[in-house]
This record gives structure tokens, C-alpha cells and sequence, in this order.
């Protein structure tokens, strides 16, 4: 894939995220891919394959559930990315972190998350 490509996909990634579009945002990965997830039933859980992956990005999506997000630093290079987040809760916390992405025949092939605790 072109950087162009990349950066088209995690634009319309990022959208179906922020939607908790799972849908889209499903329809964003390869049928194979990995899911390294910053939390989980375990921290760090892996997901492999677009019914465990649906699986985790919901259990994401109800944790992380009135944030508003925030992206930055996003870098592609070489069929890879990686960008910063930022979750901003209505109580005035916040958590950070960033994920490292893989992409495969136009589709995220793996996304490993990283989170930092909660701070306020």
C-alpha cells in the first residue's frame, strides 16, 4: 500500500472508531488480522481473526464508553503506522496511548495497542 493509501484507511478507521461504528471499523481489517488490545479480559489480550476482533473492539468500546478522542503523531513508513491517542472522559480524566499498525492487501493486518494508566 501507498503512504496515501495508509493514511486514507486509518482516516476512515479512526472515523468508524470515534462512531462506535463496529461495522466499519471491522470492515477496516484483513479476515486474518492480529489485535493486540490495551485492555481486555486480560491487559494486552490478543484477537485474532474479524469474530474475535469484533469481540474485543466492543468490550473497548464500552470501556472507553463518552470519551472523546483525540489523534496525533501519526507516522507511515514502509506498510506500517503508528499514531498517539488521547480518551477524554466528561469527569476530567484522561487516558493516553498509542498503537503500531501492519497493513496487508489494503486492510489493517495488525494493530497492537499500548495504554497509560488513567490519570486526571
Amino acid at each position: 500500500m501507498t503512504n496515501t493509501e495508509i493514511k486514507s484507511l486509518l482516516e476512515t478507521f479512526a472515523a468508524a472508531w470515534d462512531a462506535r461504528d463496529i461495522t466499519k471499523v471491522m470492515a477496516c481489517f484483513d479476515g486474518e488480522a492480529t489485535y493486540f488490545a490495551s485492555v481486555g479480559l486480560l491487559p494486552g489480550e490478543k484477537a485474532v481473526g474479524h469474530t474475535a476482533i469484533s469481540k474485543l473492539v466492543n468490550h473497548m468500546f464500552d470501556t472507553d464508553k463518552g470519551s472523546i478522542s483525540q489523534l496525533s503523531n501519526v507516522l507511515i513508513s514502509n506498510n506500517q503506522a503508528a499514531w498517539k491517542w488521547r480518551y477524554d472522559f466528561s469527569d476530567g480524566s484522561y487516558v493516553v496511548g498509542c498503537d503500531f499498525f501492519k497493513f496487508k492487501d489494503g486492510r489493517i493486518a495488525l494493530k497492537d495497542a499500548y495504554r497509560k494508566a488513567y490519570t486526571s
